[in-house]
């Protein structure tokens, strides 16, 4: 519970380090977020995580076959 809190302080500071607007900072850590998590996978390229992979794929898809 103690290092559970402990995460929660630090990133309430963390958020509040450029003043008391957050809307930026919030918007950040969604992304950041985004582009960590697996989206798909496909057996040619396996495990696509996050937007700017899967855009890659799909570039890749339509300009190289």
């Amino acid at each position: 519970m103690a290092e559970k809190f402990r995460q929660i302080a630090t990133a309430s500071l963390r958020a509040y380090r450029g003043g008391p607007e957050t809307f930026s900072e919030q918007q950040r850590i969604v992304l950041d977020y985004i582009n960590s998590i697996p989206l798909a996978a496909t057996p040619a390229g396996g495990e696509v995580t996050g937007l700017g992979d899967g855009l890659g794929m799909v570039r890749s898809r339509l300009f190289h076959d």
